[in-house]
């Protein structure tokens, strides 16, 4: 950073304030959004929860008041008593003969027994088939239930619908006893007048293991005396629509019943075929479900596919059944993704948009006190005639320019003043000069005299002690030639 020039310190100032600032909002709209997806989601899944569940207790209920207006029916009184009465006349080979004529012989394939009026034998039973059963079939296929039954006292199955194995069987005594039929006949032959057995959804023999429910009430003539019972085997077909509704629901979403022991009542939208009874629910889905307050989770599904799932529970005449509606995590939290994509790409949008714009501040902002900068140093040089540019500006940086500015003329008053003084003191010194040349000149002058005197004095030194010595001599010579003379005489 210290390396760095203004302009990029102050755009990088800029960009990082901004990139903080866009994680910080961007974390917190993530976190509120995936807060509020998750909170919509479990809001929306529970809303749908609690409407399939009123729907299906609705369904269930509007199956056991069909039940109870065919039972009052005085139509079905009538079926039941010409129904028992045929098979009475055909005696110990009722069972035999009903089913080769109604089942072996009937023309229509497997599955579409029922569209057989009657029998062509002439017999008081096919009689009252061909009177009776066009209106029960009609009643059948506009409610959608897979079959309807008519026991007398005996537990004999003296009428059915759809025809099959279990037709013109005793349920009381015969192989098909230890069924859920058998059970729905022995109930409501024991219950008492108007009440409703339920048994759940099991694997049923006489349907080739198909899941099978049945309902059952008893049937009592005008003195209230039992003559028989009547049932119906539920309706898979509407029950799977009824909880398979994509109302609602997104993608990957789906609602789906399932029994205490955790296995499917209703198909799931993602089970695939034949799911009924066959695949089984995780335990913690199950917990949820049938729990009396708990009622939302996430976790891994039948499926392995991690959802958020809403589940409730229904109780019918002493079954429960749970009742999930998921959503794979992934989907209900896709609008919080979608938004922290959003948000993602507006604060990169964000970032590059202040960020130039910050830069271009920055260099608003760096460009004046560059030149400023550039200004004081070559002042610092010593250049003191260097314009400050700026000065006029009305900000800190108006204020810094005049500032250099003033810097720069009480450096040139003292550069002045400094040239100045110099001036004085070259001056100075040239006089000082001039002086010591004078004195120079003058002490060389005196020295060449004081050395010429000094020559001639030891010259004349000399001379006198030459002029000494000869008079000495001659002193000497004089004597010498008085003393001679002296002598001499």
């Amino acid at each position: 950073m210290r390396h760095l020039s203004l302009t990029w310190k102050f755009g990088l100032i800029v960009v990082a304030g901004c990139v903080a600032l866009g994680a910080v909002l961007g974390v917190a709209a993530s976190l509120e959004s995936r807060a509020t997806s998750r909170g919509a989601a479990e809001l929306r899944l529970s809303a749908l929860a609690n409407e399939r569940r009123d729907i299906l207790r609705d369904y269930l209920e509007s199956i056991e008041a069909d039940l109870s207006l065919t039972a009052a029916n005085p139509n079905t009184h009538r079926a039941l008593a010409a129904f028992s009465e045929g098979w009475n006349d055909l005696g110990s080979g009722a069972q035999a003969r009903l089913q080769d004529l109604y089942i072996t012989q009937n023309p229509h394939p497997l599955g579409e027994k029922e569209n057989l009026d009657a029998a062509a034998d002439g017999s008081a039973y096919s009689q009252a088939h061909a009177t009776y059963h066009p209106w029960f079939r009609a009643f059948l296929r506009e409610r959608g239930y897979y079959d309807i039954f008519l026991f007398d006292t005996q537990g004999n199955l003296v009428y059915s619908v759809f025809k099959e194995l279990d037709y013109a069987t005793n349920l009381r005594t015969g192989e098909y006893r230890a069924t859920d039929l058998g059970n729905a006949f022995r109930n409501a032959a024991s219950g008492a007048a108007g009440s409703v057995s339920f048994f759940d959804f099991a694997p049923y023999a006489p349907s080739h293991g198909a899941p099978a429910s049945f309902i059952s009430t008893p049937l009592q003539d005008a003195n209230g005396a039992f003559i028989g019972v009547l049932a119906f085997q539920m309706p898979i077909d509407r029950l799977n629509h009824v909880m398979g509704m994509e109302a609602g629901l997104t993608e990957t979403g789906e609602a789906y019943a399932f029994g205490e022991n955790g296995l499917l009542r209703t198909q799931a939208r993602f089970a695939g075929d034949g799911a009924i009874l066959n695949t089984r629910v995780p335990d913690s889905l199950l917990a949820h479900a049938l729990s009396e307050t708990d009622h939302i989770a996430e976790l891994d599904d039948y499926h392995n596919v991690h959802v958020i799932a809403a589940t409730e529970h229904l109780d019918f005449h002493g079954v429960r059944w749970g009742i999930a509606v998921t959503e794979a995590l992934d989907a209900a939290m896709a609008p919080a993704y979608r938004l922290q994509w959003q948000i993602a790409g507006l604060t990169l949008l964000s970032v590059v948009i202040i960020g130039g714009l910050g830069l271009w501040l920055a260099r608003r902002v760096a460009r004046p006190l560059q030149e400023i900068c550039a200004a004081t140093e070559t002042i610092g040089s010593g250049q003191f005639d260097t314009d400050v540019p700026y000065q006029t500006a009305l900000d800190e940086v108006g204020s810094l320019a005049r500032a250099v500015d003033q810097f720069r003329r009480n450096g040139l008053e003292k550069a002045a003043a400094d040239y100045a003084k110099s001036k004085a003191d070259q001056r100075d010194q040239q006089r000082r000069d001039r002086i010591e040349s004078l004195v120079a000149g003058f002490r060389d002058s005196a020295s060449e005299i004081i050395a010429t005197l000094s020559s001639a004095a030891t010259e004349f030194t000399q001379s006198a002690q030459t002029l000494s010595h000869t008079a000495e001599m001659t002193a000497d010579q004089a004597r010498s030639a008085a003393e001679a003379s002296v002598t001499a005489t």
